[in-house]
């Protein structure tokens, strides 16, 4: 009798674990199948934290006819050494790497006029402080080596350093920005050849990825983005940081 209330009760258990079984798959049939049709909405994570980020008119980022374009989505680290890891940098120029090193910031912004010298920043994360540091890049010294020293130009640029302590909030508002742009650009047209003008650098890391977006004079919403992190670059240079005004118009891009 023992027996048979044991057999009783595996033939339960076992027939629970069918259902269960059954159960999961169909759970995860319904998921795949809503998450296809997610088409409106993606969602990051990163190291500034899960960002939701909303639906947005497609046409805000469309580059129509306009100046060549560069966009990349690779793995961040090319391998992992046993003190430190080795990024991929193959979406930077002499020049990135100048200003950033070796390693692929969670954000970064490099921008490059025809006129005058290049400028850049780049956003840090310290996790043991919980804080985020806007690390601003420019070159000082550019007319003095276009008029007397273009030989070995890289070497003979001056790049300035200022660092600065912001908010969580500026952090993820930039971020989010980036991202959403890189996701979301497209070329629309045939690409003529501009000679002079702007080229800018948008790039983020996300989980487990380097996006990098190049612009040859960038149109619409990544114009908009464009020149705020030209007026960030230029505020910050003057010690002017207003990090209210630039949360509001990241907010109405």
């Amino acid at each position: 009798m023992k027996n048979q209330i044991q057999t009783a009760s595996e033939v339960k258990n076992s027939s629970l674990t069918r259902t269960l079984a059954h159960e999961t798959r169909k759970i995860r049939m319904r998921t795949i199948c809503m998450l296809s049709q997610m088409k409106n909405a993606i969602i990051f994570f990163i190291l500034f934290g899960c960002l939701a980020i909303p639906y947005v008119q497609s046409q805000d980022f469309d580059h129509i006819d306009g100046g060549q374009y560069s966009k990349r989505i690779e793995y961040n680290i090319r391998h992992r050494g046993e003190y430190t890891n080795v990024y991929n940098l193959r979406s930077k120029d002499d020049r990135e790497k100048l200003f950033f090193g070796e390693i692929n910031s969670p954000v970064e912004f490099f921008c490059s006029p025809s006129n005058e010298g290049a400028s850049g920043f780049r956003i840090l994360m310290d996790s043991l402080n919980n804080s985020y540091m806007l690390e601003i890049k420019y070159i000082s010294n550019y007319e003095w080596v276009i008029r007397f020293n273009r030989s070995e130009w890289l070497k003979q640029y001056k790049v300035e350093t200022k660092s600065f302590s912001i908010s969580k909030q500026l952090a993820d508002e930039i971020y989010q920005n980036m991202v959403f742009l890189i996701s979301n650009f497209k070329g629309k047209g045939v690409g003529p050849r501009f000679y002079g003008g702007l080229s800018v650098t948008f790039r983020t890391v996300v989980e487990d990825e380097v996006w990098s977006l190049w612009i040859h004079n960038p149109q619409e919403n990544a114009n908009k983005i464009a020149m705020l992190c030209r007026k960030i670059i230029t505020d910050a240079i003057a010690n002017e940081l207003d990090e209210s005004e630039y949360i509001n118009i990241l907010k109405s891009l």
